[in-house]
């Protein structure tokens, strides 16, 4: 069975408990996996400042491209993280409608992990 840091892993599900309804990029993506030892893969976000829950960015910003499509940039929502983090752990959670309520559903599930593994 994998061992892990279990005070790496508490403060990686708390930095993304506070990125409730935030693209997470790919700098932060790596600090929430890699205390478990997992990648997620990033995928490509762009903006829609239109739609009431679009997706906003800042043009000027590291890690915010352009093509021919508009602006984009790399990421994943916090609570799609947080879900695939579960899976590729095997980790069992409720599915919840809203962003916020399915992060902190996974992240709880995710802590609960880390409180049996780190036993």
């Amino acid at each position: 069975m994998t061992t892990y840091n279990k005070l790496a892993c508490l403060n990686a599900i708390q930095f993304l408990r506070n990125l409730d309804h935030c693209l997470v990029s790919v700098t932060a993506m790596q600090t929430v996996t890699k205390p478990f030892s997992v990648s997620v893969a990033p995928q490509k976000h762009y903006e829609n400042p239109r739609d009431p829950h679009g997706l906003t960015l800042n043009h000027h910003a590291e890690g915010v491209h352009k093509d021919r499509h508009g602006y984009y940039a790399m990421g994943l929502a916090a609570e799609s993280l947080a879900s695939a983090l579960c899976d590729k752990l095997s980790i069992t959670y409720e599915s919840k409608m809203g962003r916020g309520f399915q992060l902190r559903t996974c992240c709880d599930a995710l802590e609960r992990f880390v409180n049996v593994a780190g036993e």
